[in-house]
């Protein structure tokens, strides 16, 4: 008996954690969702809505935008992230005379605070003092000032490039894993066949690497689905709503409109969302696994 109920007795302490800081509150958001309840609004109680919350949400134009914009940002920040984490994890694979400083070098964003990173991109971004301005005109590449964060396509890009250059170390120290455990017999088969270092990566290294790259999105895509610090300092889901994440308009509900009802309601549906993108991956991982591809 002791030995049946030992490991159960183990792991309840962590169980009652989850239960209390995980559980509890989302189950008590989805009860609200179904409920009217504004802060503001006291005397009209907490009456039972069923779907009404939901229904409001999916005719709501700045919902719609919020779902769109963040489709965007996340499409173009795991593009970047792909591209530029797959360039920095062969480059710290590779051999060469102070590599450890490059790895170390590397996950120096990772290290910083989003709060902090979005506050110092944001004095780059600045259009008449901020060194990104600077150094363009000083290349000769621009002739007038980029206002990066007050136009609508600027500040979407200018929003990725910070994510990009927060959240890349993270997915590069994924693939980097990756990396070291390829077997280097393939290679040398390949080079014997003729394969050059581009037929070498494309059929070899990429195919190889799909399980850590999935892996990678994955963690990239459940915290770009939930950032709220970076797009608040930045843009404050500017100008207009061109930059406002279902995140920061989640967080406008509860906070700025004190509509608790609506806002359980899209945080419900934000986690939906982000349940699919969960099955996306695992899905792609398991077809890895049993077929190859």
């Amino acid at each position: 008996m002791k030995k049946k109920w030992t490991p159960y007795l183990l792991i309840l302490p962590i169980f009652l954690f989850i239960c209390v800081v995980i559980v509890y509150p989302f189950g008590r958001t989805v009860i609200n969702s179904f409920h009217f309840h504004k802060l503001n609004q006291p005397w009209k109680g907490i009456p039972f809505v069923g779907v009404k919350q939901y229904l409001n949400l999916l005719q709501d134009p700045r919902f719609l935008n919020s779902l769109l914009v963040t489709l965007i940002y996340l499409a173009i920040s795991l593009t970047g992230m792909l591209i530029v984490g797959l360039a920095m994890a062969m480059l710290a694979n590779y051999e060469f005379k102070f590599r450890w400083l490059f790895r170390a070098a590397i996950l120096l964003p990772w290290a910083v605070a989003p709060v902090v990173a979005a506050q110092s991109w944001k004095f780059m971004y600045n259009p008449r003092f901020g060194i990104i301005n600077t150094i363009l005109r000083n290349l000769g590449l621009i002739t007038e000032n980029i206002y990066w964060i007050n136009d609508n396509v600027m500040a979407m890009i200018s929003m990725s490039i910070t994510t990009i250059w927060k959240f890349t170390p993270f997915f590069a120290l994924i693939v980097l894993g990756g990396l070291q455990s390829l077997p280097d017999s393939m290679y040398k088969a390949a080079k014997i066949d003729g394969a050059n270092a581009v037929q070498r990566f494309w059929y070899i290294t990429f195919p190889l690497l799909k399980p850590f790259i999935y892996i990678g999105l994955l963690f990239n895509s459940l915290r770009i689905m939930n950032i709220i610090d970076i797009p608040y300092i930045l843009t404050r889901g500017g100008p207009g709503n061109a930059t406002e994440v279902t995140s920061l308009y989640t967080y406008r509900l509860f906070f700025k409109f004190l509509d608790f009802g609506k806002g359980s309601a899209m945080a419900v549906l934000i986690a939906l969302f982000t349940g699919l993108l969960i099955v996306f991956y695992v899905q792609k991982l398991v077809n890895y696994m049993v077929e190859g591809v």
